[in-house]
């Protein structure tokens, strides 16, 4: 997997990253071998690429997956080679990157992409 992204990384589609992307999430899930973890997760992961998609297709000039195969570099990378302190370290610097995605979207974006509403609820 991380030679495919690094291979396609200037060509590779948001879909087939998203594919790709469930595919590396179910690999770190069945690693880690604990099933708590995977229910745990499966649902947030889903959601983040929900976002990843949205702002990858909604938000001008955000197209570019680069920043993110980068990230998901950094972690598979980091597995694959048993270095648990450099895993972490990659995993929480691709939260940062999904966090900076939330900070744009506050303001890029309608919020009924979002499935919400900025109306007052009084």
């Amino acid at each position: 997997m991380e030679r495919v992204l690094r291979e396609r990384r200037a060509t590779i589609t948001l879909a087939e990253f998203s594919t790709l992307d469930r595919r590396i999430d179910q690999l770190i899930l069945t690693a880690a071998g604990e099933p708590f973890l995977e229910h745990t997760l499966r649902p947030l992961q889903t959601l983040f690429r929900r976002i990843g998609f949205i702002h990858h297709t909604h938000m001008v000039g955000q197209t570019n997956l680069d920043g993110t195969i980068g990230h998901h570099l950094a972690v598979l990378n980091a597995v694959a080679n048993r270095h648990p302190d450099r895993a972490v370290t990659a995993s929480d610097a691709l939260m940062d990157f999904i966090d900076g995605m939330f900070a744009a979207m506050e303001t890029g974006i309608a919020p009924s992409l979002l499935g919400c509403s900025i109306e007052s609820l009084l």
